[in-house]
């Protein structure tokens, strides 16, 4: 009996929802078309948008990688360490930290953009952002700018996609291409930084090493000069060998970092960007899409939540007035003093009729 009672307790209770639901129906049908409506003309509300977009690829530079490969093996056998060149300055994570880098963001904000119509002007007065100095319009403006600009990292395809996003297409892709030409000027700079610095570095191992070949030199010429005839199996023989096999490993060496020295000086000068373009910047033909439809599910969503919450607060606060219990009425206070609170309501419960304000003194 307990069982088949409280089966039938909890279909009472569904019912009793549902019933709700039903009794409210409308409220919560006009709660979701004035919630969806509001989603609707925000889409409306300000100018269209145009997005243009670019994509890079970062090309490790062949000659930096091999440049010092074979001196490192030569150097090695000798004991001395070449520190290996990074190749942190040529991967998208490092491309990313530059195009969000403040550095960047100056550049770009206080360039000029044309605009058919307006001519050119700084992106500060297009937004018409007119702080009380200088430095507070630039900083708003690289606020502005780095909200309008996405970038997207590709790790299988080792690509960054930068996309921009303005009221202007023209300045969309503008703003695109200037992205680009900062990105290539980092790149140049810090390949020709790191080459130099290489640069200084193997120069320090040439004359270190033509220090080194010199001595062995010396040491095979005295050997020479004391020891002008050796048999073929005497320990002299053997002696004469182990100088010559040292001297010959030590020109080697020295031969292939003054090699590594003359193409370090050539790419500490190399102003040639390496980084492949998959898509040029390009001028959007139509505006962004609203996404209307997004917009409506959104709002029907909310506004169908909204009106079913209010419907049970609502029939809650009814039964409580009929079965009053402490709970309820602490319930049901606190809902009037939420109620009594918006402006509207205050000026309906004025305009009741029979309401009567209290005399003025006098």
């Amino acid at each position: 009996m307990s069982t088949q009672r409280f089966h039938e307790e909890g279909e009472q209770l569904h019912l009793g929802k549902l019933a709700i639901l039903i009794r409210s129906r409308r409220r919560i049908l006009v709660t979701a078309g004035v919630v969806t409506g509001l989603c609707l003309g925000t889409a409306f509300i300000g100018p269209r948008t145009y997005t243009s977009s670019a994509t890079f690829r970062p090309q490790a530079s062949s000659s930096t990688l091999g440049l010092f490969s074979d001196a490192r093996s030569l150097a090695g056998r000798l004991g001395i360490d070449l520190a290996a060149g990074g190749g942190g300055a040529e991967s998208p994570d490092f491309f990313l930290t530059v195009l969000t880098s403040d550095e960047v963001l100056k550049q770009t904000a206080s360039a000029s953009y044309f605009v058919p119509g307006q001519g050119a002007a700084s992106l500060s007065d297009l937004l018409e952002i007119n702080e009380k100095t200088p430095e507070l319009t630039l900083d708003e403006t690289m606020r502005w700018l780095d909200e309008a600009v996405g970038l997207e990292l590709y790790l299988r395809a080792n690509a960054v996609t930068i996309t921009v996003k303005t009221p202007w297409r023209e300045v969309s892709r503008a703003i695109a291409e200037k992205l680009l030409e900062e990105v290539k000027r980092y790149n140049v700079e810090v390949r020709q930084s790191q080459a130099r610095l290489e640069r200084i570095f193997v120069e320090e191992r040439v004359n270190l090493a033509l220090g080194e070949m010199q001595a062995w030199e010396d040491s095979l010429q005295n050997f020479l000069a004391g020891n002008r005839l050796f048999g073929e199996y005497s320990s002299l023989r053997f002696h004469h060998d182990r100088l010559q096999e040292e001297v010959a490993l030590h020109r080697s060496v020295y031969a292939t970092l003054k090699n590594s020295f003359e193409q370090a000086q050539i790419l500490e000068v190399r102003d040639t960007p390496i980084i492949n373009i998959v898509q040029s910047p390009f001028l959007p033909r139509r505006p962004d899409s609203l996404r209307l439809l997004i917009r409506i599910a959104i709002g029907l969503f909310l506004g169908c939540t909204m009106g079913i919450v209010y419907a049970f607060a609502k029939d809650a606060l009814q039964r409580s007035k009929r079965d009053p219990d402490p709970g309820a009425n602490a319930f049901q206070e606190a809902w009037s003093d939420f109620a009594a609170s918006f402006p509207f309501r205050r000026a309906a419960s004025s305009a009741k009729p029979g309401h009567r304000s209290s005399p003025s003194p006098g």
